[in-house]
């Protein structure tokens, strides 16, 4: 006969603490925190951790830096943008655009990145390269006398 019978409910299914009781949890766990900081499983000390390097949805490059001003939600900072403020010597404004020429997102070599002031300047510049796809993109089609 098996431990536990169909529609078996365990115990614990449904328990509700009272408010008094979840703050003296969350004192309790806050406390441990102060007291453990080098227990804490976070960054170079979480088991998953693997370089701080990773990639996003997007398919750009990600770097932890905790320290850096203008980090994500998770200290991360776009890996491009690192490239560029090392280049010019400063941390970039918010608005400033740093552009991938090529248009792979993951190729940060400085050859490949444009800084732009703004999203607008970035726009134009996305939207003239996409013009200039479509001429040369005409171009050979009449070359190879496929119509298009």
């Amino acid at each position: 006969m098996a431990k536990y019978q169909k529609g078996h409910i365990p115990w614990s299914k449904g328990k509700h603490y009272s408010e008094e009781a979840r703050q003296r949890m969350r004192e309790a766990q806050q406390k441990w925190v102060r007291e453990n900081p080098d227990k804490i499983l976070q960054g170079e000390n979480h088991p998953g951790w693997r370089g701080g390097r990773t990639k996003s949805s997007e398919g750009y490059v990600l770097i932890y830096k905790s320290e850096h001003p203008n980090h994500h939600q998770r200290n991360y900072v776009l890996e491009h943008r690192l490239i560029m403020e090392q280049e010019i010597g400063r941390y970039l404004y918010p608005w400033e655009v740093v552009h991938h020429i090529n248009g792979v997102k993951d190729d940060n070599r400085i050859e490949n990145l444009e800084l732009l002031p703004n999203k607008g300047k970035h726009n134009n510049r996305v939207q003239k390269v996409y013009e200039e796809n479509l001429f040369l993109k005409e171009q050979l089609a009449n070359f190879m006398n496929i119509a298009t």
